[in-house]
């Protein structure tokens, strides 16, 4: 496989849930540092689950010993990633012989292979380590090595228009993973550029889609835009039917507007707007500093009305609950939720505590 085409592949960018004796008998990729090979699947992230065994420390650098049955392997926070820290290690309430799910991206260090934490969470129902089991062997006996690299006649017309465009990350021809998402920023100013982005068929999807959304309104600068009116203004429409014809669909007017719901409703999922007006059907653009406002507006008036909160705080599940009641965030995807819920943690706007978060 072309190395620059990798992230192209399904399981590139996900987070693979294996056994603990798969990820020990991974191949490593022969010219691509932290790139594995699951038989013939490429992946860099994993998640297992089963039983601390062990417990060191060796200053920044912390080592639990997790054992899922399979096999045994080292997870390691070393203490620098500092955008997702693995907070749980820290915790002097995980114990051994607690049941965690971790996940994180595999690495080799001194020929012991070892997975750097980047989540982990202690697991209290029983069930859930049987479910993880379930769910591992169905992966890879139905998913994993059924998957297929997308189709490319002429690979390298499409690293060329990828370079051009500026696309996020990749890894070029001298085998080397760049990033190249300043760059993109730089050209990808208004509505105009994302439809000259999408004559490229690698561009011409529902994402970009959601681009011109965005772009419209802050062109416009409407605070309140409908969902007509997006579906009137040509360039979207067009852009729209680029999409349809790439996906060879049908580019009727009903097909272009249930394909501008769909994205409208993934833009209120993941927060980046939010309907103003339900009968209206209008939507107004919103910031990770409203949704965060918004957030803490809810855990406040939970934390006025239940006294006890002041004391033990609440997991996430809970405040993602009680934030889907209100109306602003009912729609909005629970995993947006948490994002916004670290996001705040490291803004000195809540105190995390184990798995609880609590007002400062």
């Amino acid at each position: 496989m072309n190395p620059a085409l990798l992230g192209l592949h399904p399981t590139f960018w996900t987070v693979s849930r294996l056994f603990v004796k798969d990820i020990l008998a991974m191949r490593k990729h022969p010219a691509i540092d932290h790139v594995y090979y699951f038989e013939k699947e490429p992946m860099r992230q994993v998640e297992i689950m089963g039983m601390v065994v062990g417990y060191d420390r060796n200053g920044k650098h912390e080592y639990l010993l997790v054992d899922d049955t399979t096999g045994l392997i080292q997870c390691v926070d070393f203490g620098d990633n500092d955008k997702e820290p693995a907070r749980a290690l820290r915790d002097p309430t995980y114990q051994l012989g607690d049941i965690v799910r971790v996940a994180g991206n595999i690495n080799d260090f001194r020929d012991q292979r070892q997975i750097k934490v980047t989540f982990i969470e202690k697991e209290t129902d029983p069930h859930m380590e049987l479910q993880h089991w379930l769910a591992t062997l169905d992966l890879q006996l139905n998913v994993y090595n059924r998957l297929d690299m997308p189709r490319i006649e002429n690979p390298d017309a499409m690293l060329s228009s990828l370079e051009k465009a500026g696309r996020g990350q990749f890894w070029n021809r001298d085998k080397q993973f760049v990033h190249t998402a300043d760059d993109q920023r730089e050209r990808v100013r208004g509505v105009d550029d994302v439809l000259r982005m999408m004559e490229d068929s690698v561009f011409a999807n529902e994402q970009s889609l959601g681009r011109l959304v965005l772009l419209y309104a802050e062109e416009s600068k409407k605070a309140v835009f409908g969902f007509k009116e997006i579906l009137n203004e040509p360039r979207i429409s067009d852009g729209a039917r680029r999409v349809l014809s790439e996906q060879k669909k049908d580019v009727s007017d009903r097909a272009v507007a249930d394909l501008m719901s769909r994205v409208m409703r993934t833009l209120v999922g993941t927060g980046r707007i939010r309907q103003d007006d339900v009968e209206a059907d209008t939507y107004r653009v919103t910031s990770e500093r409203m949704m965060r406002t918004v957030i803490k507006n809810v855990i406040q008036s939970y934390a006025e009305q239940t006294p006890e909160f002041k004391q033990r705080g609440a997991t996430k599940e809970e405040i993602a609950t009680m934030a889907k009641e209100h109306a602003r965030l009912s729609m909005v995807q629970t995993g947006v939720i948490y994002r916004h819920l670290d996001g705040l943690v490291e803004e000195s706007e809540l105190l995390l505590e184990g798995n609880r978060y609590k007002l400062l």
